[in-house]
């Protein structure tokens, strides 16, 4: 399978039985065509799924992960936490995402992406007085939002109803790159607890200047036509909104049905001058890449460098010998990282 991304659905009852390690039937609304499927099943409503299979589900689940490990892939996706924190809940249902796995879409959804460039929003970078420029992100991501707003309206859609669809929810996946630059700059190691707290900071005001853009673009525009203020303001993630922004959106509505996605930026953030992809932390300071020539060839490129370790040259002079022995510990790549950073 090539050009997209595989996921596996993972429920929160699949997870119930890994952690207690109990059986897990493997089927289908359908029945074997040799007729030997062991069981039958009726769902909650009223369905009959065929059992093909059962097997510890500890068992699936070390399949899944290792089969991750070693070929990064499949992706996990927990859709019963997409559905419950979906903002959209009370008049849709989530059972996958667009092709490349960034963000979850019900049936003929469209995913209208865009990312703020984290890597160049720090006052005095790699110096003690290194800081965020949060008023400068706050003041980007409502610019980003109008435009991503725009792109719904000037976009040729598909077919019929993906752009009815897209019309009724005006549903954008506003997100980031470049964090791990950015952390580097301020001088604060990926993973640690400053810098889990410093990205909360930064992705609140992303956060409330994306829902106060949208709250405008509803006063100017109008709210997304399946705008249920009631439902709507019931939903896990709106509550947990700043109450001036929840009431703001109770009282004059909002443009956009879901707003915020953070996906993984891979081309994006090679055009912005190689930064560190979406929340992920640097991959290397310095690697060969091979890009495909219109041709089908390839052309292989000696050297890219991280723009963080770039920028960190630049700044302090050219960087000799073992490279983790000549910068600051802060400065990380995934290969120094654990699973829990």
């Amino acid at each position: 399978l090539t050009n997209f991304n595989v996921s596996v659905l993972v429920s929160d009852k699949f997870m119930r039985a890994v952690k207690e390690d109990t059986e897990w039937l493997l089927g289908f609304n359908k029945p074997r065509l040799d007729g030997q499927h062991v069981g039958e099943l009726t769902q909650e409503n009223s369905e009959i799924w065929y059992i093909y299979h059962n097997l510890p589900a500890r068992e699936l689940w070390e399949k899944i992960t290792r089969s991750t490990y070693d070929y990064a892939e499949p992706g996990v996706i927990f859709i019963d936490r997409i559905n419950k924190w979906n903002n959209l809940w009370y008049t849709e249902t989530i059972s996958a995402t667009n092709p490349c796995g960034e963000q979850p879409l019900p049936p003929n959804g469209a995913c209208n992406l865009g990312a703020i460039n984290l890597a160049v929003m720090v006052e005095k970078p790699f110096t003690k007085d290194a800081c965020p420029k949060l008023k400068h992100i706050g003041g980007v991501t409502k610019i980003a939002m109008r435009f991503l707003d725009n792109v719904l309206d000037e976009t040729y859609y598909p077919t019929p109803e993906q752009q009815l669809e897209s019309m009724n929810k005006r549903r954008t996946g506003l997100g980031i790159t470049g964090l791990g630059n950015m952390l580097q700059q301020l001088g604060i190691r990926y993973g640690s607890e400053e810098a889990i707290q410093t990205t909360r900071l930064v992705m609140e005001e992303i956060r409330d200047s994306a829902y106060l853009a949208s709250i405008d673009l509803a006063k100017e525009r109008g709210p997304f036509p399946l705008f249920d203020k009631d439902r709507y303001q019931n939903g896990k993630f709106i509550q947990r909104l700043p109450s001036d922004i929840q009431q703001a959106i109770y009282t004059c509505g909002i443009r956009n049905g879901v707003l915020l996605t953070v996906a993984p930026t891979g081309t994006t953030s090679i055009y912005y001058g190689n930064v560190s992809s979406g929340l992920e932390p640097t991959f290397a300071w310095q690697y060969k890449r091979k890009m495909r020539q219109a041709d089908g060839s390839f052309k292989e490129f000696e050297q890219v460098e991280d723009y963080g370790y770039r920028l960190y040259k630049k700044l302090h002079g050219p960087v000799v010998g073992h490279l983790d022995k000549e910068i600051p510990d802060y400065m990380v790549t995934t290969h120094d990282l654990t699973v829990r950073d």
